[in-house]
């Protein structure tokens, strides 16, 4: 806590660094605040610089005129000071917790104690930037005299500098390609182009007390405020090494460029928290106790019973390395999953879904678990490996396996995995993190969570390699094969395909800059490799339009012959079958999959119309302008889409169709018909911001399109579903 007096200490050297100690965060909001972009730094799974850093202080009261009882609750942190000014207010509201103008005052001088009054004090002669010690560079105070200064042409390099006694002058050696970016009218002022890209940055974020990905800020300005003055280069000591750091004010914070940070940490919050609280207080803050308010309960968003997802939280990294031979289907592999994070602990026994064990492919060789023999058993035939963990096992943990595949032919086996007609697909052929679940037979994707993969390939000359991710590179053995290093960032899977008979088609999608690679058979003709190629393109921009951007540089379609019913979906990467009629059709279906499965998760084998009947819907709207609305079949649907595979009878590959496709599509059309047009988008842009690369339950879902809807949504849940907590749902819960 800190005292609040009735004079202030106006400081003007460096401080200490220890003016208060470090506390516990105040109170649900203020925690939540810090979570959002922190929490995943703080635990080691996000490479990239603290907005907040650590708490200086426990809650606080200060004088704030226009607070209930001339006092707002407050906390310092490194890099800022959160606020709540009126507990009355919307806490649902992002403004509902602000952070101060603490910036502007310490350059101004002009303590603001009131929305209309402040305290003149002395500007802050602290450095606004590199060590606390530095003799040389410039301070707060040196900024004050330039924040009229008219703003440069938009574009124009940036290469002014300034001194401590706030000389400006020309020029840096090198502006590191910096420009000057788009103009804030509100202060006439532009933002540096590295912190205009910084404040759009995308990212893993905690929300709703859950990981997703979206923007660090729910408003660019949210942190900074606006920009007070321009950038300028600062010539500082950083950890005792002068060099040239790019500086900003705005008026809630500092953003600093320094070119020679590693990744992530090059553009900084500065330390305007612990700079302001020495500036105001000194080093001999005493405790006072925060105002006398009751603050409203956080708004939470528990998930009901059975909605929980199974699939354990952890930070992966999957290492594949495999030889591979197209004609005889023998694959002897080596996989390394590291875990490098569990922000929820490590389970007792981390279930690995095998897919070929099904169909009899797969042998195990040895599991090693932190390099020691596993202690392993199955479940469900093979299907599912139960690798039990240590007592007192923590992160980073090691778990590899060696084993081989000796991939069957098609009509008898999985089309995923299997050798047909020259062409070798490994779709679901590692062991992969899951949950404890039985196979199913509509070939749905893995039950899994992002990871991300590197993965060396060994195979024939010859062979074309369609894949999951990116080429890192291709090299000669030597000994007639070739090695194949791939890598993938944010995917649930990672699929293969190979064969010597491919022609590659490619072409950049403009609006996107995706590129879209068509791997053709010989049996396929010019019309059909123009189909898959244009349709992929169109799909591909029209749902990064309607639902959220492709977030993958590349995506690959893959004609894997005449044997494959119809398509199947994986990251970045869909099997289809050319002769199949529409092909177009299909291409719009698989290719949804890479939002309704690859982007935004659901637990596919458990919650199948969330993924499928998002595809179908996406499959008819695409190319009818969103008018053709499935027919229920005679005697309409038998099946409400919350029915699992297991419950359907026995002609269920048929049943499944219509509850879970067709079903599943007419339940998003009555949807959109029901919520309006622009509602019904709305709500898929904040499910893809919700959830993009997370798993999302029905629960989630079907809450935000209530929550975005402004009729009552639960006559149509009503009608589809039997799920017992759809009161929940309900405008004031019910």
């Amino acid at each position: 806590m800190l005292i609040v007096t009735t004079g202030f200490a106006s400081m003007s050297g460096n401080p200490p660094f220890a003016a208060a100690a470090p506390g516990e965060i105040d109170n649900a909001f203020f925690q939540h605040t810090w979570d959002r972009t922190d929490a995943l730094v703080a635990g080691g799974a996000v490479a990239r610089t603290w907005v907040w850093g650590a708490a200086l202080s426990t809650g606080a009261g200060e004088t704030y005129d226009d607070s209930p009882g001339g006092v707002r609750l407050v906390q310092y942190f490194e890099k800022s000071r959160m606020e709540i000014s009126n507990p009355d207010d919307d806490p649902s509201d992002i403004w509902y917790v602000t952070n101060g103008l603490l910036a502007r005052e310490l350059i101004t001088g002009q303590l603001q104690v009131g929305d209309n009054r402040h305290i003149a004090l002395t500007p802050a002669r602290v450095n606004i930037a590199g060590d606390p010690d530095d003799p040389d560079g410039p301070t707060y105070a040196s900024f004050l005299p330039h924040l009229a200064a008219a703003p440069p042409a938009e574009g124009s390099p940036l290469t002014t500098t300034i001194s401590r006694d706030a000389t400006l002058g020309c020029c840096v050696p090198d502006s590191y390609g910096t420009t000057a970016g788009p103009l804030v009218d509100a202060t006439n002022h532009r933002v540096a182009s590295v912190f205009w890209d910084y404040l759009h940055t995308e990212g893993a974020i905690i929300e709703r007390e859950r990981r997703t990905r979206g923007t660090l800020f729910p408003n660019p300005f949210y942190a900074t405020g606006y920009p007070i003055g321009e950038a300028y280069w600062a010539l500082v000591r950083v950890a005792g090494v002068q060099q040239w750091v790019l500086v900003q004010p705005f008026e809630r914070r500092v953003l600093t460029y320094t070119p020679g940070n590693a990744a992530g940490w090059q553009v900084e919050m500065g330390n305007v928290g612990a700079h302001y609280f020495y500036w105001r207080y000194g080093d001999g803050a005493e405790t006072a106790p925060p105002p006398d308010w009751t603050l409203p309960a956080y708004p939470t968003y528990p998930l009901p019973a059975g909605q929980q997802v199974e699939i354990p939280d952890l930070d992966l990294h999957y290492t594949l390395d495999l030889a591979a031979d197209v004609a005889t289907g023998a694959v002897d592999a080596w996989e390394r999953i590291h875990i490098a994070a569990a922000p929820d602990g490590l389970p007792d026994t981390l279930y690995l879904q095998v897919v070929p064990a099904q169909y009899g492919y797969f042998t195990v060789n040895s599991i090693s678990v932190a390099g020691e023999p596993g202690t392993v058993s199955s479940a469900y035939g093979g299907f599912i490996l139960q690798v039990h963990l240590p007592q007192g096992l923590a992160p980073p943990v090691d778990i590899d396996i060696s084993f081989r595949l000796d991939v069957g032919t098609y009509p008898n086996d999985f089309i995923g995995t299997v050798r047909d007609q020259g062409v070798l697909r490994l779709g679901y052929w590692f062991p992969i993190v899951s949950d404890l679940h039985g196979y199913s037979e509509t070939f749905d994707p893995s039950q899994s969570r992002i990871a991300d993969f590197d993965v060396t390939l060994d195979v024939a000359d010859d062979v074309i390699v369609a894949h999951t991710g990116e080429v890192v590179s291709r090299a000669s053995l030597g000994d007639g094969r070739t090695r194949h290093r791939l890598t993938a960032s944010a995917v649930r899977d990672f699929a293969l395909v190979l064969s010597p008979s491919f022609a590659i088609t490619q072409a950049i999608e403009p609006i996107t800059g995706t590129q879209v690679l068509v791997y053709s058979l010989p049996g396929a003709t010019p019309g059909q490799i123009d189909t898959m190629l244009t349709i992929g393109m169109e799909s591909i921009r029209r749902l990064s339009e309607l639902v959220g951007p492709y977030i993958y540089p590349t995506y690959s379609i893959v004609d894997v012959g005449p044997n494959m019913p119809g398509g199947l979906e994986f990251p970045q990467l869909i099997y289809v079958n050319v002769g199949y009629v529409p092909l177009d059709r299909l291409i719009y279906h698989e290719t949804a999959h890479q939002w309704c499965y690859a982007i935004i998760g659901n637990r596919t084998l458990i919650d199948g119309w969330i993924d499928e009947g998002c595809a179908e819907f996406f499959e008819r709207g695409l190319p009818s302008g969103f008018s053709e609305v499935p027919d229920p079949p005679a005697g309409g649907y038998l099946y409400w889409l919350d029915s699992t595979y297991e419950e359907l009878p026995l002609d269920a590959s048929r049943q499944w169709y219509y509850s879970v496709y067709e079903q599943g599509a007419r339940f998003y059309y009555d949807l959109r018909a029901a919520m309006g047009i622009d509602p019904f988008w709305a709500a898929w842009r904040a499910i893809y911001h919700l959830y993009a690369l997370g798993v999302m339950t029905p629960w989630e879902m079907l809450a935000t399109f209530q929550e975005h809807s402004p009729t009552d949504l639960r006559p149509i849940f009503d009608d589809y579903f039997r799920y017992p907590w759809i009161w929940e749902l309900l405008p004031e819960g019910g």
